[in-house]
């Protein structure tokens, strides 16, 4: 009996461990629709975490929190109406501009390249470094067909998301209303003897990364702005999509800055040289003020990460996941950073 007994844990990982491989291995022919749903479930999380302390701060009058909810909902909502209003005919617009101008704008790139090939060949250069620029050139030309011809494609296929998006609203309204009980069920779920120091852990995590992507966020739609500014003072065709672009990249650390910059220069050089070269300037002083007058006061050192470990976890999120995972790279190694000193402490005794 006693041998039976101590079997028992044992043939219940094995069932566990049978089940889940039988489910992975379901689940993996229909992973795609499966990521698209966690992702909107996880974006859902991450819109109520954002606001979450607003509906704290409106239910200290003792007030419901689902009215509470309600009210920033009739905010959000009356924001984006004038949004609407005043910004999405002019978006669509400059889309529909865009999509219109891609052959053109084709067109344009495969003369300008033409025209870099034949001005470096009038130098006397070895063969084996011409036959790498002649090879790097048609490199370029093909990437950035493809990323006109792909741009127009990911437009498409963000229009015929548009309608699970119009999910998320409810999922938030959910997400927000029971927020207590959902920490009270992820807290009831731990054993009871780890449960203050869980409680510490998502304390440490919540006061680090609350105040990071609410700050990120914030210092993204003032560089975005910022970009819309300039861009419209420029000259600068689909202004408003291209700093929309800026000011969504500019929430991945390093790299993102530089990935916003590239459309709107692109667009710029095929208009002109100089209107490029201004469009960079532009950029460069808007990231200096972004990183020597907006990121210091509101975000500090607040995740106190070195930049090589930023670094590393941007390069492996963006070989895994692409966009996604330079997006959640540095919360994610942020957590796991905050996670390994708590484990730290707890091995020591402290």
């Amino acid at each position: 009996m006693s041998a039976m007994h101590d079997r028992l844990p044992l043939v219940k990982t094995a069932l566990i461990l049978i089940i889940s491989l039988l489910l992975l291995r379901w689940l993996y022919p229909k992973r795609e629709a499966l990521f698209a749903v966690i992702s909107l479930f996880l974006t859902a999380f991450v819109i109520s975490y954002v606001l979450n302390p607003l509906v704290v701060y409106l239910t200290r009058n003792r007030s419901s929190r689902a009215a509470a909810v309600l009210v920033i909902f009739l905010l959000i909502f009356g924001s984006l109406a004038l949004l609407i209003i005043g910004l999405i005919p002019s978006l669509a617009a400059e889309m529909q501009g865009l999509m219109e101008q891609v052959p053109a704008y084709t067109l344009r790139l495969q003369e300008f390249i033409g025209e870099l090939h034949r001005d470096y060949h009038r130098f006397n250069l070895p063969e084996g470094l011409r036959s790498v620029i002649d090879e790097s050139i048609e490199n370029l030309e093909a990437n950035l067909l493809a990323f006109f011809e792909n741009l127009v494609a990911r437009m498409l296929g963000f229009l015929e998301r548009f309608i699970i998006l119009l999910l998320l609203p409810v999922l938030v309204f959910y997400f927000l209303r029971d927020f207590d009980r959902i920490k009270e069920s992820m807290r009831g779920a731990v054993p009871p003897r780890y449960r203050r120091q869980a409680a510490l852990l998502a304390h440490d995590m919540d006061q680090t990364l609350g105040a990071y992507i609410r700050g990120i966020l914030l210092i993204s739609l003032l560089v975005g702005l910022l970009s819309y500014i300039g861009f419209l003072v420029l000259g600068l065709d689909f202004a408003l999509l291209l700093a929309i672009i800026v000011g969504v990249t500019n929430l991945i650390p390093f790299f993102g800055p530089i990935i916003g910059a590239v459309p709107a220069v692109l667009v710029a050089l095929l208009a002109s040289p100089l209107l490029a070269l201004k469009v960079v300037a532009l950029i460069f002083i808007i990231q200096q003020v972004e990183s020597q007058l907006l990121s210091p006061p509101i975000l500090g050192r607040r995740l106190g990460l070195h930049p090589l470990v930023i670094l590393l976890a941007l390069i492996l999120g963006g070989r895994l996941l692409g966009l996604l995972g330079l997006l959640i790279a540095v919360p994610l190694t942020a957590c796991l950073k905050i996670t390994y000193e708590h484990l730290s402490r707890w091995g020591a005794g402290t």
